[in-house]
């Protein structure tokens, strides 16, 4: 298992997606049962989130085109990119000494490789769900999400929308599973989304489930 296993080239994200990206990582890793604290070196949820409200308060002061305002933004956000790289490096070392790849998941990134799931899976593009279903769960702002079993398949990304689900850019990351039944806390309330989908197996992503739109209680 080498150390990239996780992706974290951010690069191409917008502000607004990487300030979400950042904030879904902090809160992954805060509930990870893995991780009740992390060492020194380590910038860990606290100091991700500390880097994402600096950003944002740069973002607002480069927004009348300062140079040097932008200047900050952009050391500002390099920090933060290094920061959850750090960060994702000592996650996929817990999980390498664990011998634990299920570590990988619910972390807030999204899984590179199909190597840390071990030998035997298939490199074919895994089909879309032919199964994918949405209920609400048990507690307020929760959703309880499942779908079919696939062979060979390492894990199942979920997305959500609040906005047009037409437009593939206001989907945003919910976490990567390994079980068929997922649950999504934190939601808000009397809001409705649209929800979907797809296995990633041998380092390839599968086609999207059909999207499934649900308000949440």
């Amino acid at each position: 298992m080498s150390l990239d296993m996780l992706d974290t080239n951010f690069s191409g994200l917008s502000s607004g997606d990487y300030i979400l990206r950042m904030s879904i990582i902090a809160d992954k890793l805060e509930a990870h049962p893995a991780f009740p604290e992390f060492p020194e070196h380590v910038p860990g949820p606290a100091r991700l989130r500390e880097l994402v409200e600096q950003f944002k308060k740069a973002l607002d002061a480069a927004a009348n085109g300062d140079r040097q305002k932008i200047a900050e933004k952009k050391a500002i956000r390099a920090e933060g990119e290094q920061a959850q790289t750090i960060t994702a490096y000592h996650v996929t070392m817990i999980s390498i000494h664990r011998k634990d790849p299920t570590v990988l998941l619910n972390t807030g990134w999204e899984l590179r490789h199909r190597a840390a799931w071990g030998k035997g899976a298939s490199n074919s593009i895994p089909e879309a769900p032919s199964k994918f279903i949405v209920k609400h769960g048990a507690t307020p702002g929760t959703i309880a999400a499942s779908v079919n079993r696939a062979h060979g398949t390492a894990s199942i990304e979920l997305q959500a929308t609040e906005g047009d689900p037409s437009i593939d850019s206001s989907w945003t990351l919910l976490g990567m599973f390994l079980q068929c039944r997922m649950e999504v806390k934190n939601l808000e309330p009397a809001k409705r989304y649209h929800f979907r989908a797809r296995f990633h197996a041998a380092g390839t992503k599968g086609a999207w489930s059909q999207i499934v739109n649900l308000i949440v209680i």
